[in-house]
């Protein structure tokens, strides 16, 4: 589809979310700015947004604080239109992008139900063959550093160095540049290969890796201890067990749907080489 076709197509899905109504939503009126009504409904929804369970409980508390930031809201609304940002064509696509991604979030909502939860013979196997995300998780702090690979030093050369302070004092003394950052290694949520590399990595000791056309060296600084109250243990492996679950849910409806669909790529946009490990 071409640009200025999905630019339509997001244009008249904006002029439908302010047209439309839901039937379910309730229709009372709390606030209007300038004539355009905030409902019950919106204001629900609004409070309902909170990630954080703690927060969310007291939200009903906070109920004129997510109002106001409703009417704030309406107000940018309302003097974008006056600048005609509304109309822009990064707007637009960008509409669109946020309802494909909002349709897909509920979507899979929908699959969670399909997956199901997980039993207490289920759950009490989980926490027994995983034990660095319960009793024995613990936090890695990993120094980073990566530079182009065709630089001043050898991997080899990096890797006597020692340290990953070192080989950055090395690559500026000879005129070069690297990115430097800090990764903290989670051993309850990291993929087993990060986790296992970052387990096996000796702490203070420098790791060279060359992939592509950069090298990566890395640290390990500290392994904190962190494992998670036992009381919290069932739920935390539920929610575990089902992200999974429904992480292998999705990508087997995916390939099913990508093998039933009709996918065309333009010429130099080719497709993704398939996962060998699928």
């Amino acid at each position: 589809m071409s640009i200025a076709n999905r630019v339509a197509i997001a244009g008249a899905l904006v002029l439908l979310a302010g047209c439309n109504k839901t039937d379910t939503a309730p229709k009372q009126v709390v606030a209007s700015v300038d004539g355009v009504e905030i409902t019950q409904g919106e204001l629900a929804f609004e409070m309902s947004q909170e990630r954080d369970p703690r927060v969310q409980a007291e939200a009903e508390k906070n109920r004129n604080a997510y109002l106001e930031r409703l009417v704030r809201r309406k107000l940018l609304l309302a003097e974008a239109k006056t600048l005609k940002i509304d109309q822009n064509p990064n707007f637009l696509l960008q509409m669109l992008r946020q309802r494909e991604i909002a349709l897909g979030e509920i979507m899979i909502d929908r699959w969670k139900r399909d997956v199901g939860t997980a039993s207490d013979s289920e759950v009490a196997k989980y926490i027994a063959a995983h034990p660095e995300k319960f009793g024995d998780r613990k936090v890695i702090v990993v120094d980073r550093l990566n530079a182009p690979a065709n630089n001043a030093f050898t991997p080899e050369e990096m890797t006597q160095m020692g340290h990953v302070e070192a080989v950055l004092d090395g690559l500026k003394s000879a005129g070069m540049t690297a990115q430097r950052d800090r990764m903290m290694v989670d051993t309850a949520n990291a993929p087993a290969t990060i986790r296992q590399q970052a387990l096996a990595q000796p702490i203070g000791k420098a790791v060279v890796t060359t992939q592509g056309d950069r090298v990566y060296v890395t640290e390990v600084i500290e392994v904190r201890p962190a494992p998670i109250p036992e009381s919290q243990w069932p739920d935390a492996a539920r929610a575990m067990i089902l992200n999974d679950g429904l992480t292998a849910f999705v990508e087997d409806r995916l390939k099913a749907d990508r093998a039933k669909a009709k996918i065309v790529y333009s010429p130099g946009y080719a497709a993704p080489a398939p996962d060998k490990k699928k």
